[in-house]
């Protein structure tokens, strides 16, 4: 899979569900569990690319003031719901966070109590996995599973060294001034 075919799974996985992005986990593994083992790993390995490009510290910033604050796992849980977005949303935050705003505003507007985080669209292809194959037992599906993953080269993070600093209000403020404005006050 590449990184082009990746995206465009996520796009129909958007196009052929409604906004409810639970709907979207359950569409990626249903298509991913009718694929080859080796599509479903190659899923993985792309996405663990995105994942990797997106451990930024604009970005940390970014979802640390949307969200009124952002531990490591959230942070892990942001980057996936970034993902999910598609590539227009993603590339573009990439270059400038301030870009979410208005995706934050549709999320927020959807007055459906939802955040910008998603840990379900990390278990995506696990749950192909699992399901290809019928595990009875999840925890021998899991296992079957990463004794297969780390056959296969991991995607090495990125050192971060964050350029905000919690404790300096405008440090985050020059990194997505349009964020700050919009949901300093008032976060998810």
């Amino acid at each position: 899979m590449t990184e082009t075919t990746f995206w465009e799974l996520i796009s129909t996985s958007k196009t052929q569900t409604t906004e409810d992005k639970y709907e979207q986990t359950q569409f990626l593994t249903n298509y991913l569990s009718t694929q080859t083992e080796e599509e479903i790993f190659s899923f993985e390995e792309q996405f663990q690319k995105l994942y990797a490009k997106s451990y930024t510290s604009p970005l940390w910033c970014a979802a640390y003031v949307a969200m009124g604050g952002c531990s490591d796992d959230s942070f892990d849980y942001f980057r996936a719901w970034l993902i999910a977005q598609g590539k227009e949303v993603f590339e573009n935050a990439m270059q400038n966070p301030d870009s979410l705003v208005p995706v934050f505003d549709t999320l927020r507007n959807e007055g459906r109590g939802d955040y910008p985080g998603f840990e379900r669209m990390l278990g995506v292809p696990l749950d192909a996995y699992i399901k290809k194959y019928n595990f009875a037992d999840r925890s021998e599906g899991m296992d079957a599973y990463y004794t297969k993953l780390d056959k296969f080269p991991r995607v090495p993070f990125p050192e971060i060294v964050l350029n905000w600093e919690e404790d300096d209000i405008e440090s985050m403020k020059k990194i997505c001034p349009a964020i700050f404005a919009n949901y300093w006050d008032d976060p998810f």
